[in-house]
């Protein structure tokens, strides 16, 4: 049931997201608040009006339009998967799992859906159950290396299977040399 708004409320979300993705995020704020009065009901507007917040540094703000969102679309699943990734940040574990559980139940598909809640289990040290997460966001990435890569590494190593783990953090390292994590 996704609304598609107007072309000019189009148009400003178009302009919007591009602003947030170059990081010009008070730019984007312009443009998708414009996209908001133009069409109040779109989840995707008040998600990307998040998105520019949290680029802006308001996490507070970022998280409030998520919600917005979620009222608007209960299924929307960028924006449980940025109200978990802020939560796991924020050390709220619970909280995380909340949107998290429920991502996994909307968008089983999703390997961050999978990767995030993998991460939130193995902070609440649910090894086994992180274990699981983390390898099925690694099927679902289909041989892309990607952050569910170094989760595995990580949930490996809680299980004390060293070797595997080993192996699962040196194909992310050759992915990303670079990444300080």
């Amino acid at each position: 049931a996704r609304m598609i708004p107007a072309p000019k409320a189009q148009k400003e979300l178009r302009e919007g997201y591009e602003a947030a993705r170059a990081e010009h995020y008070d730019e984007a704020v312009k443009h998708l608040e414009k996209a908001q009065q133009l069409a109040p009901n779109n989840a995707d507007i008040s998600y990307w009006l998040g998105v520019a917040y949290q680029g802006k540094g308001e996490v507070l703000a970022a998280r409030g339009y998520w919600d917005e969102a979620l009222k608007k679309d209960a299924r929307h699943v960028p924006s449980m998967l940025a109200c978990g990734e802020l939560l796991i940040r924020q050390n709220d574990l619970e909280g995380a799992r909340k949107y998290l559980d429920k991502a996994v139940d909307d968008a089983p598909d999703s390997w961050q859906a999978h990767s995030l809640l993998a991460l939130a289990l193995l902070g609440q040290h649910s090894i086994e159950d992180s274990l699981t997460q983390a390898q099925r966001a690694v099927e679902l990435s289909k041989g892309d290396i990607n952050s569910s890569q170094l989760i595995l590494g990580q949930a490996l190593a809680a299980d004390h299977k060293n070797a595997k783990a080993i192996v699962a953090l040196e194909m992310y390292l050759a992915a990303y040399p670079r990444d300080s994590q």
